[in-house]
């Protein structure tokens, strides 16, 4: 299968052993190794090259989010997102994207209209304690310029997941809704 479509199957059903092969099939490709360390180098000379501002300020343990090390903010997924908005491979990472009501995202924002959900591109990552949503909101305009790039994180959140998943379904939603 093209990239676009394993990147798409991987970001749909959140495969985290995809999430971490990408990272470690790029390293071997640039470095010669999939080493902890050469996957790190890998990373950062490639977010680096993307255009993606402070990757100093960002540690990074694994491919797929789930390790307790990484150490990420929303301003990076923020820069990330906009600097992915600016390379001719948007449209294929757009549109590799959860959407809500389909994928990881299938129970997300069921109380938004479909027009609403339908203009929402957004990538959850969970653990315990933890929620995450970053992603784009396309504008009705049609306007590029219009977009919205969003990201939402939680971390050691005492509350029930269903409150959380509600706070943030409503904020997009919101967003959207002025957009």
């Amino acid at each position: 299968p093209a990239l676009k479509d394993i990147a798409r199957h991987t970001n749909n059903v959140s495969n985290n052993y995809y999430a971490e092969s990408f990272l470690k099939v790029l390293a071997k490709e640039k470095n010669g190794s999939a080493s902890l360390k050469s996957c790190q180098e890998t990373a950062t000379a490639s977010l680096k090259k993307l255009g993606v501002s402070g990757v100093d300020r960002m540690q990074i343990f694994d491919g797929c989010g789930l390790s307790r090390k990484n150490y990420v903010s929303p301003d990076f997924f923020v820069r990330f997102l906009t600097a992915m908005h600016s390379s001719k491979e948007y449209s294929a990472f757009l549109n590799s994207l959860p959407k809500p009501g389909k994928g990881t995202l299938a129970t997300r924002m069921t109380n938004a209209p479909e027009s609403t959900r339908a203009r929402v591109y957004m990538k959850s990552g969970s653990m315990n304690g933890v929620r995450c949503y970053s992603g784009y909101i396309l504008p009705t305009s049609g306007n590029d310029e219009d977009i919205i790039v969003f990201s939402f994180m939680t971390n050691n959140t005492v509350v029930a997941v269903s409150r959380m998943n509600f706070i943030i379904d409503k904020t997009v939603s919101l967003l959207a809704a002025e957009n």
